[in-house]
């Protein structure tokens, strides 16, 4: 809006000095007639103020640093962009900060404007490899990112391993994915964990004499299979397997898949000692006792006399041989056919 300036007073086309009257021009008027009065104005010249414009740091603003004047009725526009690898921070308004970009500023008045920009930190984020088996994106190695970056860590465990927690700049961190605004140097590491394998047990108990197995409590992983083989002492024979109160085939090896805790029971019996047969001799034979060590006779299978040594066992024989001598008084017999008859 324009402003104006009193000039005088036209009083029938004479002009006549107004007098001020506090913030009024004023005159005084005799009517005695008629009388046309105008009060003559000039458009007074625009008042102007001053904007002083500069810069701290790299970056471009509108209008560019200088001095520019403004009527006190126009408004300036401020704009500031920054350059790469800054940041546009705010205005500095005759010593106040503000941050509005782009700025309207009234020109009511003398000001003075800065725009400041800062450069951007760059920070180095350095990905350790993982404790443990698994993969982290991004992989393992060192990155640089700009002050205010968001950057997404994802953790991924090998097969039979879990995913613990990362360590970020020596603390543990349970999120994952784990996401980051970078404003500082970043130390990252996954921690990954084995998974228990269970473990059973397999209790083998030996009833008899064997050399194997040996009695005892044994451990395995799941899934682990248990080579089993029954081995007997001498004069002993393998007799069965009995696994959790169920008798098995009678088979020396035993291949046990361990997918669960087990019993497992070997059972040997003694080997009956045979009799060893010493002599035959017509009806009769010897025999060796192979438990009580002496010498009995038997006579068509019956037994008939034992003794401590084999001598006097084959001397009562030796005594019922069929064996014998033709009497002297048969010697003076002619040729020809007799009939003998002895006596055993």
């Amino acid at each position: 809006m324009a402003t104006y300036n009193f000039q005088k007073f036209t009083i029938n086309g004479v002009d006549y000095p107004g007098t001020l009257v506090g913030t009024t021009q004023q005159i005084g008027v005799t009517v005695t007639m008629d009388v046309s009065v105008t009060a003559v104005y000039t458009v007074a010249a625009p008042l102007q103020s001053t904007l002083l414009i500069t810069q701290s740091g790299l970056g471009s603003i509108t209008p560019a640093a200088g001095s520019y004047p403004y009527n006190t009725d126009q408004s300036a526009i401020l704009t500031a962009a920054a350059a790469s690898g800054w940041r546009f921070n705010y205005w500095l308004i005759d010593g106040s900060q503000v941050t509005t970009n782009p700025l309207t500023l009234s020109m009511a008045a003398n000001h003075t404007a800065q725009a400041i920009f800062t450069q951007i930190p760059q920070w180095t984020i350095v990905v350790q490899n993982p404790i443990g088996q698994g993969s982290t994106n991004p992989a393992p190695g060192v990155y640089t990112n700009i002050d205010g970056d968001v950057v997404q860590f994802t953790a991924t465990p090998a097969s039979g391993w879990l995913f613990s927690n990362w360590v970020r700049n020596g603390a543990n961190v349970s999120s994952n994915p784990l996401t980051v605004t970078v404003t500082a140097n970043q130390n990252i590491q996954a921690v990954f964990t084995q998974i228990p394998i269970p473990k059973f047990t397999l209790t083998i108990t030996v009833a008899g004499q064997a050399t194997s197995p040996v009695a005892g409590s044994y451990e395995y992983t799941q899934g682990e299979t248990a080579h089993l083989t029954a081995t007997p002492a001498t004069g002993w024979s393998f007799t069965k397997w009995n696994l959790d109160g169920y008798d098995l085939l009678p088979n020396a090896g035993l291949d046990l898949i361990m997918n669960s805790n087990h019993t497992l029971a070997a059972t040997f019996t003694q080997n009956v000692p045979e009799d060893e047969l010493m002599l035959t001799k017509g009806q009769y034979t010897i025999w060796r006792s192979a438990t009580l060590g002496d010498y009995y006779v038997k006579l068509n299978g019956v037994l008939q006399q034992r003794y401590p040594t084999y001598e006097e066992a084959l001397a009562f024989v030796n005594s019922k041989s069929t064996n014998f001598t033709i009497p002297a008084i048969l010697a003076g017999l002619g040729v020809g056919s007799y009939l003998i008859l002895t006596r055993l």
